[in-house]
């Protein structure tokens, strides 16, 4: 069975493989999977939001179960929450082009320029 009638198998190298497989799974936490509940509640919105953003996979560790049922890994929620927080700090143009005068001249003065043109 083993190909040489006689010899035994190694099986030391095999053991410390499988122990050092089990020993790195001990220390490595397994991943976090929120449901949609949880998930909604963490980033403060709704349900429909959470699963519509799990259907269209923009978190990327999300699965659905044959029954339909949606998790969403708990690092990449709060990844999302994280951009969100980032995409809040940043100016808008509009606001970056009122803090610099753009929009000192008057609508009036845009519309009568527009009426002298042919």
């Amino acid at each position: 069975m083993n190909g040489g009638a006689g010899k035994s198998l190694d099986t030391s190298s095999v053991v410390r493989d499988v122990e050092g497989l089990e020993s790195r799974a001990a220390r490595e936490p397994a991943e976090v999977m929120l449901t949609v509940e949880a998930a909604a509640e963490l980033m403060a919105c709704s349900r429909p939001y959470v699963a519509m953003l799990i259907d269209n996979k923009k978190f990327g560790a999300s699965s659905v179960s044959k029954g339909g049922r949606r998790r969403v890994s708990e690092a990449a929620v709060r990844a999302w929450i994280n951009e969100r927080e980032f995409a809040a700090h940043e100016p808008d143009y509009h606001t970056v082009a009122e803090a610099n005068g753009m929009y000192d001249i008057p609508e009036t003065a845009f519309i009568q320029a527009n009426k002298r043109r042919p």
